[in-house]
């Protein structure tokens, strides 16, 4: 049982290394990897961007000898002279479909012949194509150049192909000279001269290579056993009298060998003879045996031997085109079409490979260019494989191929990139240049030369100011001690409410002055710090209702003093603290209405978006936004509600301007006003307006609402507390208390008139809180 064990291991291990052999050899199968060919490396290294990623470009090789000298000689350009990332492609799936391939068709070749615009994959298998037959394939062009645009003409190659029949030269010649006879005509094979070619069925070999090539779906060509048989050779009386002529398959030009051998009318019989064609064809070339066959130029089989291309009556494009759909009985009689053959390629490649899509649209070929360097090939008279071939011609070829190539990119910001940093505790971020592309040294870009120089290091302005920084710290410590002063001072408004300067004073004002205060500094606190949809609702809430109780009780208090003094007749007023403070509630429902509509339809969010920076680019910024422009609206009908309540408690400040300072502040009122829109007009505008760095921007609102709340407690809390000091703990005796109103008499207009009197008819002006 364990050596059965360690067998069965042993298997397993096998057939895991041959499974992993099988995937490898798979991928070098369909995707084929050069060795390096040129003594240099790329100037620089240019990479195709396509949905904001790096791709290959894959160049189709067509199974047949030049299709592979071109795509590999432009493989090794875009890779090692341009920098490129390339691939070529062997696993094409028939030379049918070449058009939908680069158009983006998915599957294979069973899906292609079902293939439309709508199914298409955005980046196609296919990028590349340099040699494209188009004879045949006419409708395709239509289709996927002129009328989709979804292919690229890339312009001609400079190659043009045929396909034709052939005999060896030296039989020409020696028929010619023993018979005079004219091999290189067709009108030859209706003469005796027809005689000394191989006959049909010479070999059994012969007849099964051709059974087993033109069988099964194209049978469709009038096969017969493998064979196709002209009128004249349709039986087996004249079969021994009739030549043959080969061919390799019944995929190229499909019928046209079938159509010109029956309607030429000549005795021939075609086979075709798959892979064992080409063994067949140099057996009888080393013996020059004479034989007739069908090929196409330029190959590189085609130079292994001297060939003779027999001529055939003058092409005629008529005769083709009336030909379309016949299938194996059409009316083709003249000779083959030549092809100029054609490169093509993925449209967007202009775009995402530009030096690439130059490159291609240079490149350029000749007939005996061509034929030159398929003679050096092992499929020809030569030893090299097509890599050394292509590379051979292009170390000796520097001259020609630069003529191709697009000179390096000079350097502009196209070619670097940038890191932003988090916010340091300095309240800057750090923008770090570097290189798409870095060179070997590390000292400049793999994909351009000179120009403009990789930027130094630069720090931009937080667009926020961290509770780590300096500035919020100070702003921080500054701001509690603030805060401390008011919470004290409205601590000892509480104990003293029932002293007479206190009671005067409308307590009740007070202390909601101090509480808008202490809201004021609370909004200091939350201006710092990175943005969160908390904070980014809570920040114009805290300013709004800040500003709201610290002058809307500045104006309440006032007004009631108005309202209770403004009495030229004289008559008895009754005005409590009650009434007045309708007035701050009302300012506080305005409030409560604007922003609960606000918030409700749009409120300010913590967002990342993306801002211009200049000299730098665009930048991720965390701000509070809201998202709609009828957001906008908000601010500004509260910046204007705000300014009509300031500008009415100065009014009322200024009418009470003579009322005994007992019971009313009107020269502190009129500071604290006066300061509050000093302050406004300086730091609103240069808020809106100056581009300032988040840092001082910070600086200022914090300073301007810190200053403004502190002085209205200063001004309005602290005088209080000064006179509470000065007089201690003394109390009028003669107060009255009404039901908890202030009642004016008789004696008021001397109060007036008295303006900086100290002293107050108790009989005239009974009052409580």
């Amino acid at each position: 049982r364990r050596v059965h064990g360690e067998t069965c291991c042993l298997v397993l291990l096998i057939m895991s290394k041959l499974i992993l052999l099988a995937a490898i050899s798979a991928i070098f199968v369909c995707s084929k990897v050069h060795s390096k060919c040129l003594d240099q490396d790329p100037e620089v290294i240019r990479r195709a961007i396509f949905n904001d990623k790096e791709i290959a470009l894959t160049i189709e090789q067509g199974s047949w000898d030049t299709s592979g000298l071109h795509s590999t000689i432009v493989h090794y350009l875009l890779t090692e002279v341009l920098g490129y990332n390339a691939t070529l492609n062997t696993d094409y799936g028939g030379e049918g479909f070449v058009f939908r391939r680069v158009a983006g068709c998915p599957g294979n070749e069973t899906d292609y012949p079902t293939c439309d615009a709508a199914s298409l994959l955005d980046l196609p298998l296919t990028l590349i194509n340099m040699e494209v037959w188009p004879g045949g394939k006419e409708s395709e062009h239509q289709k996927w150049v002129t009328s989709t645009k979804l292919v690229e003409d890339m312009g001609i190659l400079g190659v043009i192909g045929r396909v034709g029949w052939y005999t060896f030269a030296q039989v020409v010649e020696d028929q010619w000279s023993t018979n005079r006879y004219v091999l290189e005509n067709y009108r030859s094979l209706n003469t005796s001269a027809l005689d000394i070619f191989e006959r049909v069925h010479s070999s059994a070999a012969i007849d099964a290579a051709a059974a087993g090539t033109c069988a099964g779906p194209y049978e469709q060509f009038g096969c017969l056993d493998g064979w196709f048989h002209s009128p004249t050779c349709n039986n087996s009386n004249n079969i021994a009298s009739c030549a043959a002529i080969y061919y390799v398959s019944p995929d190229y030009t499909t019928n046209v060998l079938n159509q010109l051998v029956y309607n030429l009318n000549l005795n021939l019989s075609a086979a075709w003879l798959g892979d064992d064609f080409y063994s067949h064809i140099l057996t009888a070339a080393g013996s020059n045996s004479p034989l007739l066959f069908s090929y196409w130029e330029p190959d590189a089989f085609l130079t292994k031997f001297d060939a003779t291309r027999i001529s055939l009556p003058a092409y005629d494009s008529d005769n083709y085109a009336a030909a379309q759909d016949a299938g194996v009985w059409g009316p083709v009689k003249t000779d083959y079409p030549s092809d100029i053959l054609m490169k093509m390629a993925w449209p967007k490649l202009k775009e995402v490979a530009p030096d690439a899509y130059a490159l291609i649209r240079s490149y350029t070929f000749t007939n005996s260019e061509v034929n030159a360097l398929l003679k050096k090939h092992i499929n020809g008279m030569g030893t090299m494989s097509m890599e050394e071939v292509a590379c051979d011609w292009l170390k000796n070829n520097v001259a020609k191929w630069s003529l191709w190539v697009p000179t390096a990119p000079v350097c502009t910001a196209n070619y670097w990139r940038y890191n932003v940093s988090e916010c340091d505790t300095s309240g800057f971020r750090t923008v770090t240049y570097y290189w798409n592309r870095l060179n070997a040294f590390g000292n400049g870009s793999l994909e351009c030369v000179g120009g403009e120089a990789l930027p130094s290091v630069k720090w931009i302005s937080c667009e926020f100011t961290p509770r780590e920084s300096v500035a919020a710290a100070v702003v921080t410590a500054f701001n509690s001690v603030l805060l401390a002063l008011t919470v004290g001072s409205v601590g000892v408004l509480l104990l003293c409410r029932s002293r007479t300067v206190i009671s005067r004073s409308q307590p009740v004002f007070l202390f909601t002055l101090g509480v808008g205060a202490m809201l004021a500094f609370t909004f200091v606190y939350i201006l710092s710090g990175e943005p969160t949809d908390v904070v980014c609702a809570f920040r114009p809430i805290l300013l709004c209702l800040a500003f709201t109780l610290v002058y809307g009780s500045v104006f309440a208090k006032t007004y009631r003093i108005w309202r209770l003094f403004n009495n030229p007749k004289l008559r008895r007023v009754t005005f409590t603290s009650r009434q007045a403070s309708t007035s701050l509630i009302a300012f506080l429902v305005v409030d409560a209405i604007i922003l609960s509509i606000w918030m409700g339809v749009d409120r300010p969010q913590a967002v990342i978006d993306t801002g211009s920076v200049a000299g730098i680019g665009s930048v991720p910024i965390r701000t509070c936004a809201s998202q709609t422009s009828l957001a906008q609206m908000f601010p500004v009908l509260l910046y204007f509600y705000k300014f009509i309540v300031l500008v009415a408690g100065a009014v009322v400040a200024f009418r009470v301007r003579k009322v005994n300072e007992d019971f009313q502040e009107a020269k502190w009122i009129g500071m604290t006003i006066y300061n509050s829109v000093v302050i406004a007009l300086i730091t609103v505008p240069a808020a809106y307006t100056m581009p300032l760095s988040s840092l001082a921007l910070y600086a200022l609102i914090s300073v301007g609402v810190m200053v403004c709340s502190f002085l209205s407690v200063v001004f309005i809390i602290f005088t209080r507390l000064r006179t509470l000091k000065r007089t201690g703990h003394y109390v009028l005796p003669d107060v009255a208390t009404n039901g908890g109103a202030s009642t004016i008499g008789s004696g008021a207009d001397d109060v007036v008139r008295s303006g900086m009197s100290n002293s107050i008819r108790a009989d005239s002006v009974p009052l409580s809180q």
